[in-house]
């Protein structure tokens, strides 16, 4: 697989902590789904209309999966729910977990499918561990079809975590509307920026 040394650095993480979690019997990253509950029903609250647009036996790819939480919800909706990630054992994980789902392991950089093959394409949590995002955004939009929905969420640089002492080297937090530059160069129709924030509505600006 393509990767850059940050993202080898990831693949050991993760594949080490999933593999202690098997080992101890618990489902692996099991935290992690309670923790983002929230942000899932988010999520799905906020994009639900634009995904219900798609027609029917669409297909939707999710660019990171993990245990497939997203690319479950996908299927739920009817979609043809496929999802990648680098890691061997969170992929061997997902396919017990989500058997409705099509799993396997790939590289951000070469994702394993035709041009446009998806309608939707979702990258969640994931850009900010990469070392080229604007390689992997080509990749995204490669297989995206044309008029198709493609949502990043990603680390913002004016959240207040981006604040607290050091910033990670295994984190990349970023400006929203640079961001938005980088992938206005990539063809796309209409961009928009959508923030989670909990703030005055007085920068509700940001959140748009």
């Amino acid at each position: 697989m393509k990767e850059k040394k940050i993202e080898y650095e990831w693949e050991k993480i993760v594949d080490e902590d999933v593999s202690k979690n098997e080992r101890k019997g618990l489902m692996p990253l099991g935290a992690l789904e309670r923790s983002w509950e929230i942000y899932f029903q988010y999520f799905f609250e906020y994009y639900l209309k634009k995904i219900k647009k798609r027609k029917p036996k669409s297909s939707a790819l999710d660019v990171g999966c993990g245990l497939g939480f997203v690319s479950r919800e996908f299927a739920r909706l009817g979609f043809e729910a496929y999802g990648v990630d680098f890691s061997k054992e969170v992929i061997k994980a997902a396919k017990r977990y989500v058997p409705a789902v099509h799993f396997q392991r790939s590289s951000i950089y070469e994702l394993p499918f035709p041009d446009q093959s998806f309608d939707v394409v979702t990258c969640l949590g994931v850009l900010q561990t990469v070392a080229d995002p604007s390689e992997a955004i080509n990749e995204m939009s490669r297989v995206l079809k044309q008029g198709g929905l493609l949502v990043i969420r990603t680390l913002n640089t004016f959240a207040l975590s981006s604040f607290r002492g050091k910033k990670s080297l295994f984190f990349t937090f970023y400006n929203p509307f640079q961001l938005k530059k980088i992938i206005k160069k990539k063809n796309f129709g209409k961009i928009s920026i959508k923030g989670i924030y909990i703030c005055p509505k007085f920068i509700k600006f940001f959140t748009q």
